[in-house]
């Protein structure tokens, strides 16, 4: 296998544990209670969005490997993005 099938077989791997954890999340939301479902609107949303992104992504093989290490890549960066979220756009109460 050359470096570039190795990147690929890297991040096919990535965008594969993205989408299992995101399948496991539709699970869980569907196991809830309607309006428990509507409070996590943007949540769902935003880990569908999440998703999408690392399967068009091409990391490198180190970054790759550095990214599936997380126990739960997506809800990782889902929290990591909340607060430049707050930044942004406010909470919406201003």
């Amino acid at each position: 296998m050359n470096y570039q099938e190795y990147r690929q077989s890297l991040n096919q791997r990535l965008t594969d544990k993205v989408q299992r954890e995101l399948s496991s999340f539709r699970e869980e939301m569907q196991a809830k209670m309607p309006q428990e479902i509507y409070d996590a609107a943007y949540q769902i949303a935003m880990k569908e969005e999440i998703a999408d992104c690392f399967s068009n992504a091409d990391y490198s093989p180190q970054a790759a490997k550095a990214l599936m290490k997380s126990p739960n890549l997506l809800q990782d960066v889902y929290e990591e993005f909340q607060p430049f979220r707050l930044e942004m756009y406010g909470t919406g109460c201003e």
